[in-house]
């Protein structure tokens, strides 16, 4: 929910709770799009080293672009499976090459 959203942010500013490593974002969430969430994070200085996955079903340049200009790490176009999502975020994490 977007209160959930905006007292995590405000935790995470505080410093009451630390940064999350990756961030799973869906571009069409309701109430609060993952556009605006991750332009959120990306203004709060104690979220600078946060990977931001972005997943959207609408696949395409803009949305890809957008998503990086936004300072997100990856974009998935749903669907996906499990499997592969994890892989991709094994490697934004440097745990996994692309190749593997």
């Amino acid at each position: 929910s977007l209160a959930a959203v905006l007292q995590a942010l405000a935790a995470l500013k505080n410093g009451e709770i630390a940064p999350p490593r990756v961030l799973l974002l869906d571009i069409g969430q309701p109430q609060m799009p993952g556009y605006d969430v991750a332009r959120l994070f990306r203004a709060n200085p104690a979220c600078g080293e946060t990977l931001i996955i972005m997943l959207s079903g609408r696949d395409g340049v803009v949305n890809r672009a957008y998503s990086k200009l936004l300072g997100a790490s990856d974009f998935i176009a749903k669907p996906f499976k499990s499997p592969a999502l994890v892989k991709r975020i094994r490697i934004a994490l440097g745990l996994e090459w692309p190749l593997d």
